[in-house]
């Protein structure tokens, strides 16, 4: 007799079998309790647990599956093998090889790379649905020809293929339902058996055949089903049960069966919220009945973003359980997998115990990391970066700072192939190299580090490269010989020993220990299944990587509870909500929940309609989905016993907005009195639920307010908190952000030995210098040819070239060039690593380079035949082991710092009367402009100060300071503009500009010519007369008696540019009234961001720290722009001589 239970969620169904079963008398006759295989598990545990292990001991409590499989083991044990899915996966990935030359739509390797899967998963259904190979090639040759005709054509092709590759080794499970029922029949397995079915809402052909056989013998056959058949909702909400109800009668009339009247189980009262009662019955309902009592069990949230949604889920996961409920009886349903790690994180920060009844994949383990790495390097050229993310997996005998230093040595040279295989012996300080001992004994300890790993990496992976392309076994065995090699299982168990003794976090160590295990697990029996099913095949290493990677990508880890009270979490219709009390659903957005069930994955979405239409078993149509994802959805809603929670983000971090589901306007209509909750309004004392959320809610606020004070007031009490809490307040005052004297000495040293662009990182933001020379926190840039590059580059041909011109006048264009190029070709072999000069991009470059440089040249060798001051020192160094000692300035405190630098140039001119001067000069591959202004707030100091110092240490007279522009000249200039224009236009992108001293032998010494051509001093044509047809300038018009300049007589450039050696002496005395200040606020401990805005922009535009200050849009310091004329006529004015 087949009866049916039936009856809506919750109304107790299961509970009813249950108490049938325990009533049964003992006759010896079978009992089964079949469920979906899915779960068999909650259903053994439930059941055991209600009828206890005497009645229980007489139930078969199982999935169809697994009942077929015991009776074909009883009557076939010496059968073949059953395969499993991962041989089974292999198989149709072989089977799809094999049928290439036959296939139409899927005839290119391309498209059959990534089918294994679907292809599998589509032909298990056309199994399950009892459609041969024969039936499939007959229903589509029923088709018109076209795309889905072909595509249907070469399913079965490859199936036939497939099952060839299957039945010449094994057995297939999914053939154990048929062969189950032929035993049933056979041997009268189910004779006077009772059978109950819960749990189910469509049952495939196969199942049908044994469940047929039940009919036939069994005494009772009794099915559960979500269905009311006075419900009105029954055709539409309830539509797959009432099909499948329909379906069993019509077979068992057929068979002869006779059937009960249904009992229908009426929905029990005064369990559940009435709300929630309300919600189960009018869901989906036509036409809408609203709820207008009070719903307060059903909430509605809008959240911001995805990270405040699952932070406030966190939050009243951590709040319901303070109420009184359980871990174990809530649950969070996930809209979608990018959930995930951010839920997550909240729930660990909230110390919330959970479960992810979610399989973490394979390939997100760090030892098939390691051994993807492996196959990389295998085939194709050796990437070092591929060689140290390989170790940075963290399974090799090197800990993390060992393999940083290597990823960082890799990518400061950018080493290719060619520099990897060659011993490591460029400076790990890039192109300056060491400056001191103890950075040279720090680089030797390093690059001999730096070669053991290099050492140990070609060892063990040059063999494996050697294996090519080699059988599966080959490659399999040649595999864990690498990983045994390079100690991987040893380390593993050494991780492993390590978290089970942890006694800090016991049960997170012990399921991390677990993990460990199962990776290797995992990993060996995929690599055995590849093995067994290629056997001698020839496999490469990416064939061998993307089957492996194949059958990861359908294999899991299995993670256990870490705690019997914790939160389940899972995504919808994944999550098995049994007994759950509380239930949270996150992400309801459109499209996402309810989801409509996917279809068959070879077909797309119109071609599945057309074929459900010519009634392929496995195809289903729109409206077949739709009530598909709406049952889903009412069994997810109606799954929480006492209070529902559902939100929805309102877009993304990006700004993109989100649609919520339609769903949610359906609930917020039916239950008008619903709480609704925007988060952005939520009062954040609510999401404060574990200390870590306190302390982050108030380390997150930018303005104190009661609530953060409050916060402050609880940390301040707690030792753990303490520090941090400090360190938050220091946060958000900066200008009171102080270093006691102690630890600045530690940091700087007793007497900081600075550079001059250390002195303008201080006056352009404290923080900006704390960061570089306290902390030393600097970007990693590589050694290559860039615009910094480039200036040295440029620094090193032209202090070379220059030194060579000395006294040679022969030096023709050509000449130039060839030594240029020379000179090059010498910086690049001592400076870059073996094998960059094979970049066709870089040598393009540096052949620019090289032509620019020329061009550079001769224009410096025009400057310096009509100049008296000749080039008489290159790359000069000030400070220890130096050219000249260092520059100390000392503070009325007490407070020293010494300055040290390197000069590009030093010129050198004696006039009449003895007195020699010399001139500073500063290559500048950009644009660079020296002003007053600038200076007097404690920027661009640089060549002031090497001024002081050159006055100290070498004697004499400062002529001036002059930045020589060397870098690449383009004028800007329109297309009609003649050669002529352009030759002027490229002759001033060379003058240098700066300061020089007001003096007339000075200036005529730099350029007798004042045409303003080399120097920033022109005279105007009223300083001219024309004598014999040429332009003759009259010095004693120019200069007065004292040998000063007539203004009038020069253009403006130059009035800002001549400097008398008064105001000279009054600009570096302010230069090092500057430095003193800088010095005593140093040991002041002063390092509170104070960003300067100059006229380029504000300091935080090019600061590399702005992320750690905050400081980025605060408030700037600001100082007046005036002329340099302006600036000297107010020292003057401030100070007589």
């Amino acid at each position: 007799m087949l009866t049916f239970l039936l009856g809506r969620s919750h109304s107790g169904k299961t509970q009813r079998v249950l108490s049938q079963l325990a009533a049964l008398p003992e006759s010896g006759r079978p009992v089964y309790l079949l469920l979906p295989d899915q779960s068999t598990f909650e259903g053994e545990r439930r059941c055991y647990r209600t009828l206890g292990a005497r009645a229980f001991s007489k139930i078969q409590v199982t999935g169809f599956s697994r009942l077929a499989s015991r009776l074909a083991a009883r009557y076939y044990p010496q059968g073949r093998p059953a395969a499993d899915a991962r041989q089974k996966l292999l198989l149709m990935q072989l089977a799809l090889e094999q049928a290439g030359p036959l296939l139409k739509v899927y005839a290119s390797p391309a498209s059959r790379s990534r089918l294994a899967p679907a292809m599998l998963q589509t032909v298990e259904q056309l199994q399950s649905a009892g459609m041969e190979v024969s039936g499939l090639e007959d229903f589509a040759r029923t088709l018109p020809q076209g795309s889905l005709r072909s595509k249907l054509l070469d399913t079965a092709a490859v199936y036939a293929e497939y099952q060839g590759l299957l039945q010449r080794r094994f057995s297939d499970p999914l053939e154990d339902l048929p062969k189950a029922a032929r035993l049933a029949a056979e041997h009268r397995l189910f004779e006077g058996g009772r059978f109950y079915l819960d749990g189910f809402d469509f049952l495939s052909q196969d199942k049908l055949l044994l469940l047929e056989q039940m009919l036939l013998q069994g005494e009772q056959v009794t099915v559960t089903l979500t269905l009311d058949p006075a419900d009105p909702r029954r055709e539409s909400l309830f539509a797959l049960s009432d099909a499948l109800y329909h379906q069993l009668r019509a077979l068992a009339r057929k068979l002869g069966v006779p059937v009960a009247t249904p009992e229908v189980l009426p929905q029990p009262e005064g369990v559940r919220p009435p709300a929630l009662e309300a919600l189960e019955r009018r869901l989906y309902a036509i036409p809408p009945v609203p709820y207008d009592q009070p719903a307060g069990e059903l909430e509605l949230v809008r959240a911001p973003n995805r990270q405040e949604e699952v932070q406030a889920a966190a939050a009243r996961l951590r709040e319901l359980a303070r109420q009184g409920y359980r871990y174990r009886e809530m649950a969070v349903v996930l809209g979608s997998e990018s959930y995930r790690p951010l839920l997550q994180s909240a729930l660990e920060r909230y110390e919330v115990p959970y479960y992810l009844d979610d399989p973490v994949s394979p390939l997100q383990s760090p030892l098939f990391r390691l051994v993807q790495h492996c196959f990389a390097l295998g085939w194709g050229s050796f990437s070092p970066l591929q060689a140290a993310a390989l170790l940075k997996c963290g399974l090799t005998p090197f800990d993390e700072s060992r393999v940083a230093e290597l990823e960082n040595y890799l990518y400061l040279w950018d080493l290719g192939e060619e520099g990897f295989f060659s011993p490591f012996t460029l400076s790990i300080y890039g192109l300056e190299g060491p400056r001191n001992p103890q950075q040279r004994e720090e680089e030797t300890a390093r690059l001999a580090r730096l070669e053991e790993m290099r050492k140990f990496l070609l060892d063990h992976l040059l063999p494996f490269r050697k294996l090519g392309e080699c059988s599966a076994r080959e490659m399999t065995q040649g595999l864990f010989d690498l990983l045994e090699g390079m100690q991987v299982r040893q380390v593993t168990q050494q991780y492993i020993q390590m978290l089970e003794q942890d006694t800090v976090q016991p049960a997170q160590s012990l399921a991390a220990a677990a993990q460990y295990r199962r990776m290797w697990e995992t990993l060996g029996q995929l690599c055995t299944a590849i093995a067994e099913i290629l056997e001698d095949r020839p496999v490469s290493f990416s064939r061998y990587w993307q089957l492996l990677e194949l059958l990861a990508e359908q294999s899991g880890l299995e993670t256990v509870p870490q705690a019997l009270d914790c939160v389940n979490v899972g995504q919808s219709g994944k999550l098995h909500l049994e007994q759950v009390k509380v239930l949270l659903i996150l992400g309801a957005e459109e499209g996402v929940f309810p989801q409509t069930p996917a279809g068959c994955p070879l077909f797309g979405e119109e071609e599945e309609e057309l074929l459900a239409q010519r009634q392929l078993p496995i195809a289903r149509d729109r409206l077949r989905r739709t009530q598909e994802g709406r049952f889903y959805a009412y069994q997810t809603l109606t799954g929480g016993e006492q209070r529902l929670w559902i939100s929805v983000p309102e877009g993304d971090l990006q700004g993109s907005a989100i649609a919520p589901s339609p769903l949610l306007e359906e609930l917020a209509a039916l239950f008008p009195q619903c709480r609704r909750e925007e988060l952005a309004r939520r009062e954040p004392a609510r999401l404060c639920q574990s200390k870590e959320a306190g302390f982050a809610l108030l380390a997150a606020a930018q303005q104190p307010d009661v609530f953060t004070k409050t916060l402050e007031e609880y940390f301040s009490r707690s030792g753990e908190y303490a520090a941090m809490l400090e360190q938050v307040r220091q946060g958000r005052k900066n200008a009171a952000r102080k270093l006691d004297r102690k630890l600045v000495e530690q940091l700087y040293g007793q007497r900081p030995f600075l550079s001059p662009s250390r002195v303008e990182d201080f006056y352009r933001c404290p923080f900006q210098f704390f960061c570089k020379q306290g902390l030393k926190l600097y970007p990693r840039r590589q050694v290559r040819y860039d615009p910094l590059s480039r200036g040295n580059l440029v620094h090193e041909i032209l202090c070379k070239v220059l030194e060579q011109l000395r006294g040679r006048e022969d030096l023709t264009p050509e000449k130039l060039q060839s030594l240029a190029e020379e000179c090059v070709r010498l910086y690049l072999e001592q400076h870059l690593p073996k094998g960059s000069l094979d970049n066709a991009r870089l040598r393009v470059q540096l052949r620019r380079a090289g032509e620019g440089v020329t061009t550079l040249l001769l224009e410096l060798a025009k400057q310096i035949q009509h100049s008296r001051f000749f080039p008489a020192a290159f790359e000069y160094r000030i400070g220890e082991g130096g050219h000249s000692p260092a520059l100390t300035v000392s503070t009325q405190a007490g407070n020293q710092v010494s300055l040290h630098g390197t000069v590009d140039r030093i010129d050198l001119y004696q006039d009449s009367d003895g007195t020699r001067y010399f001139r500073i000069v500063d290559y500048k591959t950009g644009a660079k402009q020296l002003k007053l202004s600038d200076v007097l707030q404690g920027l661009n100091l640089q060549m002031m100060i090497y001024l002081i110092c050159l006055e100290q240490g070498r004697g004499g007279q400062g002529a001036g300071v002059l930045y020589q522009p060397a870098g690449q000249v383009s004028p800007k200039l329109g297309r009609e503009a003649s050669q002529a224009q352009w030759e002027r236009e490229k002759k001033k992108s060379y003058r240098m500009n700066g300061l020089v001293l007001n003096q007339k032998s000075v200036v005529l010494a730099m350029d007798d010519t004042l045409s303003g051509e080399s120097i920033p001093v022109k005279a105007l044509a009223k300083g001219y007369l024309k004598d014999q047809g040429a332009m003759v300038p009259q010095w004693d018009l120019l200069f007065d008696d004292s040998g000063k300049a007539v203004e009038e007589l020069f253009d403006k450039n130059s009035q800002e540019n001549i400097i008398d050696a008064y105001q000279l002496q009054l600009v570096t005395g302010k230069v090092l009234d500057k430095i003193r200040e800088m010095a005593d606020r140093l040991f002041a401990g002063e390092i509170a961001p104070s960003p300067v805005e100059t006229q380029s922009g504000k300091a935080c535009q090019w600061c590399d720290y702005t992320t750690l200050c905050r400081a980025k849009d605060g408030p700037v310091r600001s100082y007046e722009r005036k002329s340099n004329k302006q600036v000297l006529q107010e020292l003057k004015g401030k100070k007589k001589p």
